[in-house]
C-alpha cells in the first residue's frame, strides 16, 4: 500500500510498531474501535492529511525497494567473507 502512495492504518503492536517508527502510518490500538473509527473518518474527511500521509508513506517504501534491500544484504554477506 506505502508503495502504491496509498495512506495505511496499522496496529502500534509487534511488527508494525516496529517497522512503522514514523509519521508515514496511523498507528492504532488493535482492539480500541474508536481509534480506528476515527483514523478511518480523519483519511476519508481530511484530504491534506490523507494526501500527507500518501506522499510520507511513498517515501518510507522507496528505502524498502527489492534493490535497496538485496544491497543491503549483500553488504552484510561480504563482511563474512
Amino acid at each position: 500500500a506505502l508503495a502504491q502512495g496509498v495512506p495505511v492504518i496499522s496496529t502500534n503492536i509487534g511488527g508494525p510498531a516496529e517497522i512503522f517508527k514514523t509519521e508515514a502510518v496511523k498507528l492504532v490500538d488493535p482492539l480500541d474501535q474508536e481509534q480506528w473509527k476515527v483514523g478511518i473518518e480523519a483519511l476519508i474527511t481530511n484530504t491534506a492529511r490523507r494526501d500527507e500521509l500518501a506522499l510520507l508513506g511513498y517515501k518510507l517504501a522507496v528505502n524498502y525497494s527489492w534493490e535497496k534491500i538485496t544491497k543491503r544484504v549483500m553488504k552484510v554477506y561480504e563482511t563474512f567473507s
